[in-house]
C-alpha cells in the first residue's frame, strides 16, 4: 500500500469514527459536517453513507436521509461489517417505504445483506440479531427464534442482545425462558463499571485511580 493511499484510508477512518461518535452524542450538525469530509474522500463508503443517513434522520424518517441509506445499500461491500450496514440501511428504508411493495423489496434486500454478512463471518452477532429482528417483524417466528437465540449464545455479555431475545420470548408467551434471559440481562448490567467510576479506571494498572493514590 502506497503512503498516499495509507494516509487517505487513515483520514477516512478518522472522519467516520468521529462522525459516529458525534451522532451518538446527539451533536448531529457537527456529525454531518465530519461525515461530509469522509464522503469527500470516498463517496461510496458504506459506513460513511449509513451514518450520514442516521445523522440526518433526526427523530423520524427524513427525505434527505433516504438518499444516503440508498447509497449505503448499493455501495461496494467487502466485509461482514459492510454487509451488516447494508442490511441496516435497507431496514431504515423499510421504515420510510410508502407502499407495501417497496417495503417488501427493501426487507428482502436487508435479509440478503445480513445473510451475506453471515456467510463471511458466521459469528457476526449483530447480523444475526438484526436478521432475527427482521424475521420477527415478518412473523417468521421460527427463523427469528433461531437467529435471536444464536446471537444471545454468541454474545452472552451484551445486554441489548439478551434483552432483545427476552422481549421476543415474552411476546411468544415463553415466560420462563424470557425470565432467564431477563435475569441474565440484569446481571450483565449490574456488572458494568458505573460511568463515574469508569473515569477513574486505569487501564495501565487495571485498578482505580483513587486506589492508586494510597
Amino acid at each position: 500500500v502506497s503512503r498516499p493511499d495509507f494516509d487517505r484510508r487513515t483520514m477516512l477512518d478518522t472522519f467516520v469514527r468521529y462522525g459516529i461518535w458525534l451522532t451518538s452524542a446527539k451533536r448531529r450538525g457537527e456529525a454531518v459536517n465530519v461525515l461530509r469530509g469522509a464522503l469527500d474522500i470516498d463517496p461510496y463508503n458504506v459506513k460513511a453513507n449509513y451514518w450520514m443517513g442516521i445523522a440526518m434522520k433526526k427523530d423520524g424518517p427524513a427525505p434527505e436521509a433516504t438518499a444516503f441509506f440508498r447509497r449505503a445499500l448499493l455501495a461496494p461491500s467487502f466485509t461482514d461489517e459492510d454487509f451488516l450496514l447494508r442490511g441496516d440501511a435497507a431496514t431504515e428504508l423499510s421504515r420510510s417505504a410508502t407502499t407495501p411493495a417497496d417495503r417488501k423489496d427493501v426487507q428482502k434486500a436487508a435479509n440478503a445483506a445480513y445473510g451475506q454478512a453471515l456467510q463471511l463471518n458466521h459469528r457476526a452477532v449483530y447480523a444475526r440479531l438484526n436478521r432475527g429482528i427482521l424475521e420477527d417483524q415478518l412473523k417468521d417466528f421460527n427463523a427469528a427464534n433461531a437467529d435471536l437465540r444464536a446471537a444471545a449464545d454468541l454474545h452472552p455479555t451484551d445486554h441489548y442482545v439478551l434483552s432483545t431475545y427476552a422481549s421476543f420470548l415474552r411476546r411468544q408467551g415463553r415466560t420462563n425462558e424470557a425470565q432467564r434471559y431477563s435475569t441474565q440481562t440484569r446481571k450483565v448490567e449490574a456488572s458494568r463499571i458505573p460511568a463515574d467510576d469508569a473515569q477513574q479506571w486505569s487501564s495501565a494498572t487495571c485498578s482505580y485511580a483513587d486506589i492508586d493514590a494510597f
